[in-house]
């Protein structure tokens, strides 16, 4: 996902990303719950956030393996959210930027799982920062913002 913060616009002007992974746990989770079916549970109003379309695949696919019992409703929230937050597209500029975290982990020997250097390319390309739970997949690639959350 990727977000811009008002005060770190206030700073800079830039925009974040949250790798898929943290938020399709949190959605799917969130979406299970009757009391937590609203937006603002997962987006803080601060923040102008936007995801890589891949992360809307991930999302639907996530909501798609569920149990027979949640499947229909972790869609249902799923394409809300998908509805009230831009995606950003692997556009010709993704692209390009692509192959800059593939060079970098192909060079230092550290293989990277694809979807994450899609996420990093997406970031790049869009001069967001990456909003994870977790570094390793985005760590020491160059010119890639990270934040954990």
């Amino acid at each position: 996902m990727f977000s811009t913060e008002s005060s770190r616009r206030a700073r800079r002007s830039s925009s974040s990303a949250v790798d898929a992974s943290s938020l399709r746990s949190q959605l799917l989770r969130r979406a299970t719950r009757a009391r937590s079916s609203n937006l603002s549970d997962v987006v803080d109003a601060a923040d102008e956030l936007a995801i890589a379309a891949l992360t809307a695949a991930e999302l639907i696919h996530s909501a798609l393996g569920s149990d027979e019992a949640h499947r229909a409703k972790r869609l249902a929230y799923v394409e809300r959210f998908l509805s009230a937050i831009p995606i950003e597209d692997y556009d010709p500029d993704v692209a390009r930027r692509h192959a800059q975290p593939l060079d970098a982990a192909r060079r230092a020997g550290r293989p990277r799982g694809t979807h994450d250097l899609i996420i990093a390319a997406t970031a790049l390309a869009r001069n967001r920062t990456v909003l994870t739970r977790g570094k390793t997949g985005f760590t020491d690639l160059p010119g890639v913002d990270i934040r954990i959350v």
